[in-house]
Parts: C-alpha cells; structure tokens; sequence
C-alpha cells in the first residue's frame, strides 16, 4: 500500500501552487534513501500516515507535521534557516534528531519517539531543544546520546524504557561532560542505566535506581538519588590562613571602636 499523499507548496511569493506529492520513501525504501524538503518549499503531512522506511528526513524549507503519525524515519535533520512544526504529531526515528537552534523546531503538543525499528548504533539528540513530549524506548538495550553541554526541554510527558537485562543505556555524546536536561514531574522511567547528565527542572526519576530497575553509573546531579552538586570551598595555605585571621581581627577593633565613640 502506497503512503498517503501530503501536500507541497513550492516557490516565492504568495502565488504558491499547491501540489499533491507522494512521499519518495515506502517500506521497501532502502536504508541510506532520503527525503528532503528543499530551501524555499514548504511540505505539510496534514493528518497523512507516513511510513519512511528508514529514509533519513533533510528540512531545510518548511515542514508541517501537523496531525500526521509519521513513523520509522533513520535521522531527523533541521538545516540552515529550516523549520519543523510539531503539530499534534507523533514523530518516529531511530538515528539522530539534529536542529541548529531552538527556533528550528516548534514542538506544538505532539511526542518525538525514539525506537528500534532502524539499523542505528546509537539514537542521538543534538543542540537545544525543547520537546512537548519525549519518548526514547528501546527493547535491544540501545544507547541514547544527549549532547554535551546542550539543554533539552521535556514539557510534557518524558519517556525512558529499556527491557529487563537490556537497560536504555543514556549517555553524553562527550564522555565525562554532563548533558543538561529540564522534564516536568510527568515521567515513566524503568530500566534505565544513565550517566553524565544533570537535571534542572523536575528530578528525574527520584529516588533509588533500584526502584526504577535501573543503574546510576554516576556524574548524575539530581537523577535517581543524586543529589545537587556540591562546590568545595577551597583551602587556604598557612599564610592565608594568618592573612585572614588579621582581616578578622581588624574589623572587630574598628566595630569597637565606632560603638565606643
């Protein structure tokens, strides 16, 4: 069964001639193929069922997701001045979801769905990024990567699961530097093992790991039961030590003095 239409406009001005446009990916599409959605174009999927065959999707005009259930995409890529309306959507992929700024993508109250259904070492999320929900599901013990450095916002719903003896496996896409990430209290997370990630809103998952049938392997602040992160006050040396102890002791001879005035 062919993939439904969805509907194309190209070209400047307000003279756009609208277009029925067959998506160029099916199920028998081979892994490696791609949709793109040219600078200048703009592609809605409407209330379309899209079925991408693990074609990577490329938006570098305007795509609408709309109400669309578009599923099975390799990697979601936002490029230049491109733009990706979420919609009421549900967005599926297997690979790397990619935007240049936080602009690039309007999250609407649709879910981006990460899963198993395409040949992808890893699943990824890259730059800024703020979700109405999130959902990363693995059955094959996968490893999700959240950039280094980068905030990620969940405002709806976030989604973490793995299997028993096949743990969602979250991770940094630089080793030993935390990722950031800002979810709502609204959460169902089992089976995960995480490491390198900070949590600035809700705290993900609080409580012990072993309640969530998952793993702290550490550098977590405010995940599972970690708590906030703690700075040490430096030491001082001896003199230091000597230095601030007369600083002390001198404003104390100078508050006497002004009350005995």
């Amino acid at each position: 069964m062919s993939p439904k239409p969805v509907r194309s406009r190209t070209g400047p001005g307000p003279a756009f001639a609208t277009l029925l446009v067959a998506l160029a990916v099916s199920a028998s599409a081979a892994h490696g193929a791609a949709f793109t959605v040219g600078a200048g174009s703009t592609v809605s999927f409407a209330d379309a069922t899209v079925r991408a065959g693990c074609a990577d999707l490329a938006v570098a005009g305007t795509l609408d997701a709309g109400g669309s259930t578009a599923a099975g995409f390799g990697n979601l890529v936002v490029t230049g001045t491109g733009t990706l309306l979420g919609g009421s959507s549900t967005l599926g992929l297997s690979g790397t979801f990619a935007t240049p700024a936080v602009s690039a993508f309007t999250a609407g109250t649709g879910t981006v769905s990460f899963v198993d259904d395409c040949p992808a070492p890893f699943s990824a999320i890259l730059g800024d990024t703020a979700f109405a929900s999130l959902s990363v599901v693995t059955a094959s013990g996968r490893e999700h990567r959240f950039e280094a450095g980068k905030l990620q916002i969940v405002d709806g719903t976030l989604t973490l699961s793995g299997s028993a003896g096949k743990l969602l496996k979250v991770r940094s896409t630089v080793p030993g530097t935390r990722a950031v990430l800002k979810a709502h209290p609204s959460q169902s997370v089992s089976y995960v093992d995480a490491m390198d990630n900070r949590a600035v809103g809700a705290e993900v998952a609080p409580g012990p790991a072993s309640t969530y049938h998952s793993v702290d392997s550490g550098n977590l602040v405010r995940w599972f039961a970690a708590g906030e992160e703690i700075n040490s006050v430096p030491a001082l040396s001896t003199w230091g030590s000597i230095a601030f102890a007369l600083a002390l002791a001198a404003g104390g001879f100078f508050a006497v003095r002004r009350l005995s005035a």
